[in-house]
């Protein structure tokens, strides 16, 4: 082999391992541009996977937020109304109101004692706050004074205390000759609208006589008997309510009122004599098992008695 044939080999070898080495290397940097690219797809998924975790926990954490906040604004606003029903429940505990329940009580006691009723044929219900339904209405429930449960209806019992004369369902027709002295009490020229008005010179000056007119004492038992109703329906329960009300402290009633609802009573013994002409020859509307369900169903109705414990109930009825 001369020099020549020698330089060519040695120049074909030289470029082989150059090459060869080239070669290598790209393998080598893609192996590990490979490896590193892995690991680094291999890291966006892991931030991915927790960056997800964390926004479900987030979104839990959020939701369990609200719902801790919708319940504390539910309870706040139970309590509000709870705490603002009971003061009212406080200061509306007039000698009128119990002196309706002592009547009631004491004719039930003497009955039972004289064994013409058993204890459960005359149920007494005071102080009974139902809610009013119908969003036009101001109040959102309705004070019941007294609810009487009896096989023959539910009797509730409005009580009002008035000194003087009591002139119930006066209008202008039945003024007749006076008219013109009670007109400033009638707002439109219906001859037939009913006011009541009380005649009281006890707080007159002396050879005068003190005239007011006051609203309608039928509007509280009416309103009331519409509660009542209400969880009758829902109840599925027969619908016999006789709203009744009861004059205290007032020299007399006279009643000049055309309308059939409601009884209207000024003494004890003929209220008490109504009662038990009802317990005698009422028809009966209700059995005995009527009877528990009707106290059951107004007792859980009754505002003051309710409890935001339910929410929890409701709330998860409402998400599932």
């Amino acid at each position: 082999m001369n020099a020549s044939d020698f330089l060519n080999m040695y120049v074909w070898v030289t470029a082989a391992g150059v090459l060869a080495f080239v070669v290598l290397g790209l393998i080598i940097y893609h192996y590990f541009s490979a490896k590193s690219y892995k690991k680094m797809v291999a890291e966006v998924e892991r931030e991915a996977v927790t960056t997800l975790d964390q926004v479900e926990k987030d979104y839990e954490l959020k939701k369990e937020e609200d719902r801790k906040k919708v319940k504390e604004d539910y309870e706040q606003k139970i309590a509000a109304v709870n705490a603002y029903v009971k003061d009212m429940e406080k200061l509306s505990r007039t000698a009128s109101e119990m002196e309706i329940y002592t009547i009631v009580s004491d004719l039930k006691d003497k009955l039972v004692n004289e064994g013409s009723i058993q204890p459960s044929d005359m149920i007494l219900l005071p102080n009974v706050y139902l809610p009013l339904s119908g969003e036009d209405k101001d109040r959102k429930f309705v004070k019941n004074d007294l609810i009487v449960l009896m096989k023959s209806g539910i009797y509730l019992l409005g009580t009002n205390n008035l000194e003087g004369k009591v002139l119930y369902g006066m209008n202008q027709d039945k003024a007749k000759e006076v008219s013109f002295l009670l007109d400033d009490f009638f707002s439109t020229d219906d001859k037939k609208e009913e006011k009541t008005l009380v005649a009281d010179n006890a707080q007159a000056e002396q050879h005068s006589l003190k005239v007011r007119s006051i609203e309608d004492p039928a509007t509280q038992v009416l309103d009331g008997m519409e509660t009542i109703h209400n969880q009758l329906q829902s109840n599925d329960l027969e619908r016999r309510v006789l709203p009744i009300v009861y004059f205290t402290h007032s020299n007399q009633v006279i009643n000049y009122s055309k309308a059939y609802k409601p009884y209207v009573f000024d003494q004890k013994e003929k209220l008490a004599k109504f009662l038990v002409g009802q317990l005698k020859d009422g028809y009966p509307f209700y059995t005995e098992k009527d009877m528990k369900k009707l106290k059951a169903v107004l007792e859980h109705a009754d505002m003051t008695r309710r409890e935001a414990g339910h929410f929890g109930q409701e709330l998860a009825v409402e998400h599932t």
